[in-house]
């Protein structure tokens, strides 16, 4: 997280109350770290909603009863007043995040379809946490509280230190003062300091987080289906754009209503990016909406694909972006219906013209879409 130090050298100037004044307060800082810059506009969008959806989760790992102050790019400011939480309850807030963090991640493995730079390496994030018992003060401006003081300003610095790792909890000594230490805990920290200029030198104690790994969780995404499929329609398209292009825009529930045929508002259940189990309702503009789950997400070699199945698995859509060249793709959409005969029967008399005509007018529009895109 990028520290403006003018800024923080400002405060140290300006802040003149005294220390009967500006009671000493907990601060903690969990900071994610690890993604490179974007240019792709689809890989800043990503990087961002990861990242929000990490400073989501943090906030909800929260066991000590902290409180935002603000969000801070990349990081969580926390603050609390009152008695200082013991050391145990600091390690077990380190694990809650550090596991929670990390399975949440690795969700984006498992589960994701999107093949974007942030996407694919939102792996390589880590997690660093640092806390600091010190003064502050509050300054009010309009309606918005903001803590101000030396304690502010060390817990801020801290986050450039010469820690060597880069998943770690961080505890000044002045915290460790008035921690609280049973059964020896504090051997499994390591001292440290630095000396920063107008602060001077802060020493602290860090533990590494990695003893926590084996407590993250790998979740594979739920299994779901059409019981023996029966493939009735397919449609193929050649696309005049790069097949991973073609595929990121069929994902993307932003561009629906660009390309699908009859196809209104998308509504999303949640708010995570298209990934294995995420569920949306297509409104239609004529006829009954659809309530679709995505599914089997899978990459191979020059080929991407995944499956749209209604949540009664009666039927459903196999998308398959495929390279042809390095600017040119096949785009294919397949229908199936569950195998049961007289399904299919109904199906054949009421539907099948129906659906056959709007996912090849669908794939027309695709291809229309993407080629003007470029324009």
């Amino acid at each position: 997280m990028a520290v403006n130090e003018t800024t923080l050298s400002n405060q140290v100037g300006a802040l003149n109350q005294s220390a009967a004044d500006s009671p000493n307060v907990l601060f903690f800082i969990p900071d994610i770290s690890g993604f490179t810059k974007f240019i792709n506009e689809t890989e800043i969008s990503h990087s961002q909603h990861i990242i929000s959806e990490l400073l989501e989760l943090l906030v909800d790992s929260n066991s000590l009863g902290l409180t935002v102050s603000e969000f801070e790019g990349d990081a969580v400011f926390f603050y609390r007043f009152g008695s200082v939480p013991s050391l145990n309850d600091f390690t077990e807030q380190a694990r809650r995040m550090f596991v929670n963090f990390h399975s949440h991640i690795r969700r984006y493995e498992t589960h994701r379809l999107c093949q974007c730079g942030a996407c694919k390496t939102a792996h390589n994030l880590t997690l660093k946490i640092i806390a600091h018992y010190g003064e502050a003060a509050s300054m009010k401006v309009k309606d918005h509280s903001k803590l101000i003081g030396t304690g502010v300003i060390t817990v801020h610095r801290l986050l450039k230190n010469s820690v060597n790792g880069s998943e770690y909890m961080l505890l000044t000594n002045s915290l460790l003062g008035s921690v609280e230490n049973k059964n020896g805990e504090i051997a499994e920290f390591n001292a440290g300091s630095d000396n920063y200029d107008e602060i001077g030198n802060i020493e602290y104690k860090f533990m590494s987080l990695e003893k926590f790994k084996s407590e993250i969780k790998d979740e594979e995404p739920e299994e779901f289906r059409i019981d023996n499929p029966v493939k009735v329609f397919e449609y193929t398209k050649t696309i005049d754009m790069p097949y991973e292009e073609v595929y990121a825009i069929v994902i993307d529930f932003s561009h629906r209503t660009k390309w699908v045929h009859g196809v209104k508002e998308i509504k999303l259940f949640d708010k995570k990016l298209n990934q294995a189990g995420t569920r949306h309702l297509c409104v239609m503009e004529k006829g009954s909406d659809n309530d679709i789950i995505t599914a089997s997400p899978k990459v191979t070699e020059n080929t991407i694909e995944f499956w749209e199945i209604d949540r009664k698995k009666i039927g459903g859509c196999h998308f398959i972006s495929e390279k042809i060249s390095a600017r040119q793709s096949k785009f294919t959409v397949e229908f199936y219906l569950k195998n049961n005969f007289l399904l299919k029967a109904m199906f054949k008399i009421m539907m099948a013209k129906k659906i056959e005509a709007a996912l090849t007018t669908s794939a027309d529009n695709l291809k229309e879409y993407c080629e003007s895109s470029k324009n």
